[in-house]
């Protein structure tokens, strides 16, 4: 949804307990991120025992990304992930839409979703929503 405030899109890793992680973004109003630094590290919606986002870089933007390029990819809470590591095989895989800059989820943080294309099954696995679903 467009408004009037100027927006940045935050850059962010979920490590999760099990030892995946994945990496994404999420675009929200600037102002909604003052006093939140670098390096700030954030629970999942389930708790630490599921796992923390740990923000890895804030881009500003001097306008409303929405107002600016239309609705859809720079939504307020345009949310996706565009990378996953298995910590188990230790492979990093793209993901289905997020690789592709398509957002999954316009929840902000916490809601995110995608799939990657499992390398020894066939098919795709999901992930997301702050570690609830994992491929491990």
């Amino acid at each position: 949804m467009s408004d009037v405030f100027r927006d940045s899109i935050f850059y962010w890793t979920f490590s999760s307990t099990t030892g995946d992680a994945y990496s994404g973004y999420t675009v929200t109003d600037t102002a909604a991120l003052v006093g939140v630094p670098v390096g700030t590290v954030f629970a999942s919606p389930y708790g630490f025992g599921f796992g923390q986002y740990t923000v890895t870089n804030i881009v500003d933007y001097p306008f409303d990304l929405s107002a600016h390029y239309g609705i859809g990819y720079y939504s307020e809470g345009a949310t996706a992930a565009y990378s996953y590591y298995d910590g188990f095989n230790g492979l990093v895989l793209p993901t289905l839409y997020g690789s592709q800059g398509i957002p999954t989820s316009y929840g902000g943080l916490g809601t995110e979703y995608d799939y990657v294309a499992s390398p020894f099954f066939g098919g795709y696995d999901d992930f997301g929503y702050g570690g609830y679903y994992l491929i491990a």
